[in-house]
């Protein structure tokens, strides 16, 4: 009897020895599989590899500023959609990265600290972002910490210093394509008006009809409902994006502006994929101090135009002699 009931205990102990070995087999061959997709390779660019796990981090980036610009208020479906629709952008955007990078170590190009540092100060004085609170708060709706921010700008700053060297010095704006700009311009601002907006833009129509049904019954000033609603610029600010030359807008802003008064909001319409409701602040004619400014801007328009197609064409040379391997 009891050598029969040893011979069974025998057997309970085997039995949970076995199914033990089995669930620490299964446990390590499921993390070896998470680990080998992590590390698992997207695509290699001149021998070098953009794994899975580096696009995956792309992607937690965009889909952590999607959610910051929505106040939380996006679907997790409609998150992994867009997130799914965004892959293959990041991947090109990550493989362009690695072909400037190789090209900004073989010219030997450094960006010194201190010009960051000025970069991103002129880019606080011109989105009226002194104030640390207002800009940090700003970077983390944009999903960055302030020294990936910094990171970003390096790495902009020597992309537009290699644009320089490399197709800069071909790029040339000739008088008779200044006057041609000019005068289609100045016919335009003779007759012009400008305005003084205020933006709230948004992702969904549900939320641009929640935002304007809250402006007409008064429940909430504009200030509130841009620092609640808006994924659009300056939402620490009102929205405030200062004068804008009437005809610089895009149809659907001057047709939703037709027959506002300033003090008075447009009723909330689509524009490039998201939804907008303008706050016309004050309207002003377009004077004469604005053609020397206009005169400077024509020219930084038309240089980065041909800037822009030289680029361009500058990449596709770097792709058709690299070799790049999808996995």
């Amino acid at each position: 009897m009891k050598k029969s009931i040893c011979i069974t205990l025998a057997k309970e102990f085997l039995k949970q020895q076995l199914y033990f070995s089995l669930l620490a087999l299964s446990m390590c061959l499921f993390a070896f599989t998470a680990h080998a997709e992590v590390f698992k390779i997207a695509v290699v660019v001149n021998g070098k590899p953009i794994t899975e796990y580096d696009v995956q981090a792309q992607l937690s980036l965009f889909a952590k500023a999607l959610v910051t610009q929505t106040n939380g208020n996006i679907d997790p479906e409609e998150l992994a959609q867009r997130k799914e629709a965004e892959r293959p952008k990041i991947i090109e955007k990550m493989i362009e990265e690695q072909l400037l990078a190789e090209e900004i170590s073989r010219v030997g190009m450094t960006v010194p600290d201190e010009q960051v540092e000025l970069y991103i100060q002129r880019l606080r004085e011109e989105s009226n972002l002194l104030d640390d609170t207002f800009f940090i708060a700003e970077l983390e709706r944009m999903g960055h910490t302030l020294d990936e921010f910094k990171e970003k700008i390096r790495k902009d700053i020597l992309r537009h210093k290699l644009v320089q060297a490399m197709v800069g010095s071909k790029v040339v704006v000739t008088d008779a394509e200044m006057e041609e700009a000019f005068q289609e311009v100045s016919k335009k601002m003779a007759a012009g008006m400008r305005c003084h907006l205020c933006v709230i833009m948004m992702n969904s129509e549900n939320e641009a009809d929640l935002a304007y049904r809250i402006l007409q019954e008064g429940s909430e000033d504009f200030i509130n409902v841009v620092a609640k609603y808006s994924v659009g610029p300056s939402p620490l600010q009102g929205g405030d994006i200062g004068f804008v030359p009437l005809y610089e807008m895009a149809p659907s802003w001057q047709t939703a502006l037709q027959n506002v008064q300033p003090g008075e909001v447009t009723e909330p319409f689509p524009s490039e994929g998201k939804y907008i409701i303008l706050k016309l602040v004050e309207l002003a004619p377009l004077t004469s101090i604005d053609f020397p400014k206009e005169r400077e801007k024509l020219f930084q328009k038309i240089q980065e135009q041909k800037m822009e197609e030289l680029f361009d064409s500058y990449m596709n040379r770097l792709r058709e002699t690299a070799v790049i391997e999808w996995k």
